[in-house]
């Protein structure tokens, strides 16, 4: 599991981050507070949100790939990677 926060302002990680930095946060305060339900519902959001700006992501760079040379191939490989617990 790999958990990056080192940037001032939160929003600018990606969601798996900041999902990872609550639930640490919260678990090691109240540990039965938060439900299954609270919890699947979170994850469930920030997944699809996450998914969103990366196929955003990827379609635009899908418009400009002939004319940057880019390969979208390593583009969703650094996203995916950074999905992965």
């Amino acid at each position: 599991m790999r958990i990056s926060i080192h940037t001032a302002d939160k929003k600018q990680q990606p969601p798996f981050n900041r999902l990872l930095s609550y639930l640490r946060d919260n678990i090691k305060k109240n540990f039965d507070i938060i439900s299954h339900r609270k919890l699947r519902k979170k994850i469930e959001a920030m997944t699809a949100h996450w998914h969103t700006l990366k196929n955003h992501r990827i379609n635009q760079l899908k418009k400009y790939k002939n004319r940057k040379n880019v390969r979208l191939s390593q583009i969703s490989i650094i996203y995916l990677e950074s999905l992965s617990f």
